[in-house]
């Protein structure tokens, strides 16, 4: 926080907020400037690493979260000045360490952090501050709240808003954090608004959907399951047997995954570990023997064989098509499916009234309120219709083409024409299933696609959807 104070004390801390915090204060040059940065010393610890006018910075170590560095800033009011600033980050902020650097930058991106006063250019200032966010990897997470962060306090034309206080996480802090987002407060006693970085490490979620993952599909026992739980009979019309027996597959896959798989990321640390004493074992070469090196091949092969399922199973939540043409496991695939987890959120939305909501129950109810009322019964007019020319007709050839009988052929093309996981239902049932055990249940899929097509009547359950929201 800026103080525009050129000393505190201990004293003065003690009165403000309580014995149990820590300081760090770095004066003001007059009446501008100044950083103050407090900590609970009963929660967590801050090691300064640098200071200047500008910013503070510090390793912040957090029990459950590990080492960060933090960087606290008052940006110049001048280009100038603030490339010092952009300098002394760059000597500070390293790639692998997860950090954060929040404050007062006096410094916006883009016109739409603007309103009032002269027009944006992206100027030299703007250009710096953006070319240390791509050469360092730092990112700006997005806010609820009110959209500026900075008011003049003057009348009419005279009155200005911007954007100059934020939040900016590399992508170590991201993947910690990936629910991480910045709340713009009320402006009260500054004409700053405070602003409040939630660190959100799990998302909230009131029911859980069991999807088909492709990395079960690796397992010899796999096939064996699905084959098993299939067969079973079941009772209803052919879409209802569908449904149950999806159900019931996909619950077995399931709980045997939970109970007999390993986590593949300790797995994969585990066998790192054990190939390396393998290894040091047969350099020295004391009581090495035949045995010794098939154990040395056999983990080698399982740590590929890992390697290969962890990048089934971040290219399934990464939605990359490309990840299909060859790269592997990476960082960047990591990054890529956080960041999409992260999109996928909603922190805020404006009800009917036009009143911003961020309560998680109350963002609900407005989205359950406006599909209720889109989608109640509405009379419609089927009289009157306008007349359609010969010329708007469909050709005799193609109406006759559109007219033949579905086949077994025309299923299993359309279903090995999809991608793997395009658009899976609630059902939690992919198109890399169907693909994947067509030899055992194409028949009951067939059977309950032939008779909504005779009958013109689909399972209830079909119908269950996902509302994806378009950007």
């Amino acid at each position: 926080m800026e103080t525009k104070v050129s000393n505190f004390s201990r004293k003065d801390i003690d009165c403000f907020i309580g014995k149990d915090w820590e300081y760090w204060h770095h004066p003001a040059i007059g009446s501008s400037g100044g950083i103050l940065v407090l900590w609970n010393m009963k929660l967590v610890s801050f090691m300064v690493k640098d200071t200047s006018s500008q910013a503070i910075i510090g390793d912040l170590l957090i029990p459950t979260l590990g080492t960060w560095r933090i960087a606290t800033i008052y940006g110049s009011r001048t280009c100038v000045d603030r490339g010092k600033l952009w300098k002394q980050l760059e000597d500070w902020m390293e790639d692998s360490t997860p950090s954060i650097i929040g404050g007062d930058y006096n410094c916006i991106l883009s016109k739409e952090d603007k309103r009032g006063g002269k027009r944006f250019l992206f100027s030299k200032g703007p250009k710096e501050m953006k070319s240390f966010m791509v050469n360092y990897d730092f990112h700006d997470i997005g806010y609820i709240g009110p959209r500026f962060t900075l008011c003049n306090n003057k009348e009419g034309t005279s009155r200005i808003w911007e954007r100059l206080d934020r939040c900016l996480l590399n992508s170590s802090a991201i993947q910690k954090v990936p629910l991480a987002i910045t709340k713009h407060l009320a402006r009260i006693a500054s004409d700053h608004s405070p602003i409040l970085l939630k660190l959100d490490t799990e998302l909230r979620i009131k029911s859980k959907i069991i999807r088909f993952e492709d990395t079960w599909r690796s397992y010899p026992a796999c096939k064996s399951i699905v084959n098993y739980a299939w067969k079973k009979k079941d009772v209803g019309n052919e879409s209802e047997i569908l449904q149950k027996k999806t159900n019931r597959t996909l619950k077995a896959l399931f709980f045997w995954s939970r109970n007999k798989c390993k986590n593949l990321k300790n797995l994969k640390e585990k066998l790192k570990e054990e190939i390396e004493e393998l290894q040091k074992k047969e350099a020295l070469g004391e009581d090495w023997n035949e045995e010794d090196l098939k154990l040395l091949r056999f983990k080698v092969h399982e740590f590929n064989v890992t390697l290969r399922r962890l990048s089934t199973w971040w290219n399934q939540r990464a939605k990359a098509i490309w990840h299909e043409e060859g790269d592997m496991n990476s960082k960047l695939f990591h990054n890529f499916a956080t960041a999409r987890n992260s999109g996928n959120r909603i922190n805020q939305i404006k009800d009917e009234t036009n009143e911003l909501v961020v309560d998680e129950d109350q963002i609900q109810k407005v989205f359950f309120d406006f599909f209720e009322k889109k989608w109640q019964f509405k009379e419609c007019k089927l009289t009157d219709w306008p007349t359609v020319l010969q010329n708007q007709k469909i050709m005799v050839d193609d109406n006759s083409m559109l007219n033949e009988a579905f086949t077994v052929e025309d299923l299993k093309s359309s279903v090995f024409q999809q991608g793997n996981n395009k658009s899976p239902g609630i059902d939690g049932i992919t198109s890399s299933f169907y693909k994947s055990f067509w030899s055992i249940v194409w028949d009951t899929l067939w059977n309950a696609v032939n008779n909504f097509f005779l009958t013109g009547r689909m399972c209830r359950e079909w119908k269950d959807t996902l509302i994806i929201l378009i950007a």
